[in-house]
């Protein structure tokens, strides 16, 4: 996951070079570019280098590492909760999940997903009729198997099957009991689906 910072900024560099040379020497279509066309090149250009830049500052960030970009050492246990969900326990159904594990990835889930909105509406990749865009449609798609997987782990941590995730299915009664059970205290020994993950 940790890219070095060399190869990251060649990779943006070859990317903004593509870039360009689609727009300026691929004729005409250089030349025939609406306003509105190249407020979409300079969005595109300015947009994926720095969302780049961003994922691994905080990639670097959560897992407390030291780089040559970033020159703080730090470690924010809350954040690795939502990062260890989407790589190491991407697919990971079995074991157990706290209430603090599956709160804070929730939350970081909603904040990336208001950022995508944010970013499908900058680039004007936003359909409003459909109510999604590019980037959420992308990254709710991405987010799926792993909130799947946390949420079974967390009806694990108070003894209940994962299973039990399919009563969303039942209108209203089905989002109070889920609310209900995602907020209750995990068992405090082991269970039948290992011990308590540590908070």
């Amino acid at each position: 996951m940790n890219m070095p910072p060399k190869k990251l900024i060649a990779g943006l560099a070859i990317y903004e070079i593509i870039l360009t040379a689609f727009v300026l020497v691929f004729e005409p279509y250089g030349r025939t570019m609406s306003s509105s066309e190249w407020t979409n090149f300079w969005t595109w250009f300015f947009i994926i280098p720095i969302a780049a830049l961003l994922i691994h500052f905080l990639i670097n960030w959560a897992s407390g590492k030291n780089t040559k970009t970033i020159k703080i050492k730090t470690k924010n246990k809350n954040f690795k909760y939502f990062t260890d969900a989407i790589t190491k326990k991407y697919i990971e159904f079995r074991g157990r999940a706290s209430i603090r594990e599956y709160w804070m990835f929730i939350l970081f889930s909603f904040i990336f997903g208001i950022l995508a909105v944010i970013l499908d509406m900058m680039t004007g990749l936003w359909s409003q009729r459909d109510a999604i865009g590019f980037f959420s449609g992308v990254g709710s798609l991405f987010i799926l198997l792993p909130t799947l997987a946390i949420t079974a782990r967390r009806f694990h941590d108070i003894n209940k099957s994962g299973w039990f995730q399919l009563i969303f299915i039942i209108p209203l009664i089905g989002a109070i009991a889920w609310l209900i059970w995602m907020c209750t205290d995990g068992n405090k020994g082991k269970n039948q689906y290992g011990k308590p993950t540590s908070s």
